[in-house]
């Protein structure tokens, strides 16, 4: 799979409750996941996009950077985006990705090093 997955983590400037930004995403396509609500899936394996919604903030994965510059604008036409960032910590976890872009490690070294 020659596909890239783009992390991207960012922030709204005020507190969205998870209720109402979950069905405002899922009117543009994107699906609950069963296990967890605050999963959201749309597209298939070629183009797939997951975004992950915390408190605020949304952790976004796109198959296709295309689809991750579509994201960003669709967010920042519906809501006041102030930060966007490269996705390489997320609560307390480290993400690593492969030079391909189609692994993932997962690490808690930064939150380690921290509390030492």
């Amino acid at each position: 799979m020659a596909s890239t997955q783009i992390p991207v983590w960012f922030k709204t400037g005020f507190k969205i409750l998870v209720e109402s930004l979950t069905a405002f995403l899922a009117g543009e396509g994107f699906y609950h996941g069963e296990a967890d609500y605050c999963l959201l899936t749309k597209g298939s394996t070629d183009n797939l996009m997951i975004v992950l919604v915390y408190v605020g903030g949304l952790l976004v994965f796109a198959m296709r950077s295309k689809d991750l510059a579509s994201f960003k604008a669709f967010m920042e036409g519906a809501y006041q985006v102030n930060n966007f960032e490269d996705g390489s910590y997320f609560l307390g976890l480290g993400l690593q990705w492969s030079p391909t872009g189609d692994q993932v490690s997962i690490g808690q070294q930064k939150y380690t090093e921290t509390i030492l």
